[in-house]
């Protein structure tokens, strides 16, 4: 789990990476060919500092503490941020609720 922890690090740090393998002391990133350098040396300080500390999810009821303490702003984008999430899983979630947005479009 740590690697996928640290996937999405670098990921929100807005690097473009395929992907990352491996473990503490020997991760491989594979950059995608649009990387900088600069991007590339700021991956490889992210991927140094990186805490390998296992991690495991919080409760339900330590989440809706948390959600309760935001801000409504905050709340209002974790709540858009999640639906978007679940719509792009189950596309007609919203047209069956009789809500006028899909997940999906054409591809053309």
């Amino acid at each position: 789990m740590s690697v996928t922890r640290l996937d999405e690090k670098l990921k929100d740090a807005n690097i473009p990476i395929v992907g990352v393998s491996g473990v503490q002391g020997d991760v491989r990133v594979w950059f995608h060919p649009s990387a900088t350098v600069q991007q590339k040396v700021d991956a490889a300080a992210i991927v140094a500092s990186f805490d390998w500390t296992p991690r495991r999810l919080k409760g339900p009821l330590a989440l809706i503490a948390e959600i309760a303490s935001l801000t409504t702003a905050d709340r209002n984008k974790l709540l858009a941020a999640t639906a978007a999430d679940f719509l792009r899983r189950v596309p007609r979630a919203a047209i069956r609720l009789g809500i006028n947005i899909e997940g999906d479009e054409q591809d053309i």
